[in-house]
């Protein structure tokens, strides 16, 4: 795999601020949702003491009719659309065999950049299995010694999203917006 030029880092970096952008409007639909989801509560309170009150009353007619609940805002499509990608396709690359990720790494030309790479596949989809049921296809990149030079995000991000993770979870991967970097 070659390094791409700036273009492609332009483009990965506007899909990653889509993602970005479905992922604060969940967060914006989720705060309007809270408002619902409490006022839903305070219906359902209601309701079960109209609910009392109704089984003292003999005449169905004189029942006190129930208050209907608040219908949640649903996420924008277009955020949506985005934001059920990029869980698909984690779910894709978590089943992804080890022996698939292991070819997958070695057509990465440069030595040093296939250490990085191999080291964050590792960390992000072997390192969670329990010893018995370990993937070591990549063990043997694990390590990189300080002699090693160091890869810069303009070169793994791109590797990254040919390997499969989607631009956003690349960046987030590589400039620490999920907790760990590069």
């Amino acid at each position: 795999m070659t390094i791409t030029p700036d273009k492609t880092m332009k483009k990965i970096e506007q899909a990653h601020a889509k993602v970005v952008a479905a992922l604060k409007g969940r967060q914006v639909n989720q705060g309007k949702n809270r408002i619902i989801l409490d006022r839903n509560r305070e219906i359902r309170l209601e309701n079960a003491k109209i609910r009392q009150k109704n089984e003292k009353i003999k005449d169905s007619n004189k029942k006190i009719p129930l208050i209907p609940t608040l219908r949640l805002k649903p996420l924008e499509k277009k955020h949506q659309v985005v934001l059920d990608k990029e869980a698909d396709t984690k779910a894709m690359l978590k089943r992804r065999k080890p022996s698939v990720w292991l070819n997958k790494v070695e057509q990465i030309q440069r030595p040093w950049l296939r250490k990085k790479i191999a080291c964050l596949v590792w960390w992000d989809f072997f390192s969670e299995r329990m010893s018995g049921n370990a993937w070591d296809h990549l063990n043997h990149y694990i390590g990189i010694s300080d002699t090693d030079r160091r890869a810069t995000q303009d070169e793994v991000i791109p590797v990254l999203v040919r390997l499969g993770y989607t631009e956003h979870m690349a960046w987030s991967r590589i400039t620490g917006m999920n907790g760990r970097k590069l």
